[in-house]
C-alpha cells in the first residue's frame, strides 16, 4: 500500500488494516502540534516515511509499480504496491468566488483571503478556511477570535457580573489580567507577578485548594490569610509561564534568536556594532522548533539579508506557519537565503573555525554530497521547557500533562 501524502494517516491505516506494509512519500513533512510530532515519532515499523513524490505509476497484473527515486543513493527504482492513495491538497469552497465578487474582494492566487491584496475592509472578517487550508482546531479557534472582535468593534453588551479567573506565574499573566480588565471583564488574579493592573482584584496570596464546576459556572475554594473563602466565575485563564533553556553553550560564535532578533533591529545595547557579514540559523537540533520561533527564525533571516548580510538556514524539516508562511518562505528563497537539510544530528560536522563556526553537512536532499558552510554567528533558538509549576496546576484544574509535561486540553479534539 502507497500513500502520496503531506499528513501522518499512516498510524489510521496502519489499524485499520493490521499488517499492511505501508509507504507513506513527502515532500515536506508539517508535522505542527505535539499530537502530530508524538505521533510521528511512533510510527509501527511497518510505516515508512519516503521524502519525494514519484513520478509515475504503472498498471500491472500483478498491481501497481511505482517509479520513485531513492533519496539515500539519489537512484531511481521501481516498488510494486496493491493499492495506491492520492491525497489532495486543500482547494476553496466553490462559493468562495461568489463572495469575492459580492464583496468586491480579491483572493489570491489560489483562491484564498489572506494577502494584503485583497481589500478587505475593516467591516469584513475572514476566518477559518477561507483563509487558507486549516485543520479542523485551528479553524474553530479563528472562528472564535473571529467573533469576539466583532463583539469588540460593534461594542456590543458583555456580562461585567461574569468574573475570569487568572492563574500562572510571570509576566504573561499579568498582561492577560490586564487585557481582561481593559476590555470589561473583571480578572481575579490568582498568579504569581509583579503584581497586577488597577482594577484587577489581586488574589496572589491566597492558596487554592479545590476548584470544581464547569465552563460558566466555576466554584473556587481558597485560603487567604487563614480565612477560607469561596467565590464563582464564568471562566479560568491558566497562563502559567514555560521556561527557556539557551542552548549557546554548545557552540562557538552562537547567538540566541531573541538576542539576534534585537540587534538587526537595532534594539540590542550591542547594536552599534556591526551585524556579522555570515550568519547561519540552526533549526531543530534540540527537537522541534515551535511555529512562531520557526517563523520567527524565517523573518530575522529576511531582515539581516535585507541589510546585506548572508544568511543560510540549516534545518531538519521545512516549517510554514499561517496563511502566508508559504508566500514567505518563497520570498527568502528570492532573496538569496540558503536552505539546507539534514536528517540526524550525526549529519552535521561541527568546529571552529578563526572567530566562527564551519559545519560540515550530509545534505539530506542531496545524497552522497558533503556541503561545507562558514558563518561568523551561529544563531540557535532556546529550548522551551515546561515549568516546575506545571504539574501541580494540571492537578488543581484536572488537565493532562503531555509526555514534555505541558499542560493539554481534557478534550483531544482541541490539543495542538
Amino acid at each position: 500500500m502507497l500513500f502520496i501524502c503531506n499528513n501522518l494517516t499512516g498510524h489510521y491505516w496502519a489499524h485499520l488494516i493490521p499488517g499492511a506494509d505501508i509507504s507513506l512519500f513527502y515532500m515536506d513533512l508539517q508535522i505542527m502540534g505535539k499530537e502530530a510530532r508524538k505521533n510521528a515519532a511512533r510510527l509501527p515499523g511497518n510505516v515508512h516515511l519516503i521524502q519525494g513524490v514519484p513520478g509515475e505509476i504503472l498498471e500491472r497484473d500483478s498491481g501497481l509499480t511505482m517509479i520513485v527515486e531513492n533519496s539515500e543513493t539519489g537512484s531511481c527504482q521501481s516498488q510494486s504496491f496493491d493499492m495506491v492513495i492520492l491525497s489532495v491538497g486543500m482547494i476553496p469552497a466553490p462559493e468562495t468566488a461568489d463572495i469575492a465578487g459580492l464583496l468586491d474582494l480579491t483572493p489570491n492566487k489560489w483562491g484564498f483571503f489572506n494577502t494584503p491584496q485583497a481589500g478587505m475592509g475593516p467591516d469584513i472578517y475572514v476566518a477559518g478556511c477561507a483563509k487558507g487550508s486549516k485543520n479542523i482546531t485551528t479553524a474553530i479557534q479563528e472562528g472564535k477570535i473571529a467573533g469576539a472582535k466583532i463583539i469588540k468593534d460593534l461594542g456590543l453588551k458583555k456580562n461585567p457580573k461574569m468574573d475570569i479567573a487568572v492563574m500562572g506565574k510571570g509576566a504573561q499573566a499579568v498582561l492577560i489580567a490586564k487585557t481582561l480588565e481593559e476590555n470589561g471583564y473583571p480578572a481575579l488574579f490568582f498568579a504569581d507577578g509583579p503584581g497586577p493592573a488597577p482594577g484587577v482584584k489581586d488574589l496572589s496570596q491566597a492558596r487554592i485548594f479545590s476548584i470544581e464546576g464547569s465552563l460558566g459556572h466555576f466554584f473556587i475554594s481558597y485560603d487567604l490569610k487563614g480565612k477560607k473563602n469561596r467565590l464563582t466565575c464564568g471562566a479560568i485563564i491558566a497562563a502559567a509561564q514555560a521556561e527557556s533553556r539557551s542552548n549557546t553553550s554548545h557552540f562557538p560564535s552562537a547567538m540566541d534568536l531573541g538576542t539576534f532578533i534585537r540587534m538587526i533591529n537595532k534594539k540590542e545595547p550591542s547594536s552599534s556594532l556591526p551585524v556579522p557579514d555570515k550568519i547561519l540559523i540552526l533549526l531543530d537540533y534540540f527537537g522541534p522548533e515551535s511555529k512562531d520561533q520557526a517563523g520567527q527564525a524565517l523573518a530575522a533571516a529576511l531582515t539581516a539579508q535585507s541589510q546585506g548580510c548572508q544568511v543560510d538556514i540549516l534545518m531538519n524539516h521545512i516549517r510554514v506557519h499561517g496563511p502566508t508562511g508559504q508566500q514567505v518562505y518563497d520570498q527568502a528563497k528570492k532573496a538569496g537565503i540558503g536552505f539546507f537539510r539534514y536528517k540526524r544530528q550525526t549529519d552535521l560536522n561541527i568546529r571552529p573555525k578563526g572567530r566562527g563556526v564551519k559545519f560540515i553537512i550530509n545534505e539530506s536532499t542531496l545524497p552522497g554530497i558533503k556541503i561545507e558552510l562558514y558563518a561568523q554567528t551561529l544563531v540557535v533558538p532556546d529550548t522551551r521547557c515546561a515549568s516546575q509549576d506545571f504539574p501541580e496546576l494540571a492537578d488543581l484544574l484536572k488537565l493532562v500533562l503531555d509526555e514534555e509535561n505541558f499542560l493539554q486540553e481534557a478534550n483531544i479534539r482541541h490539543r495542538p
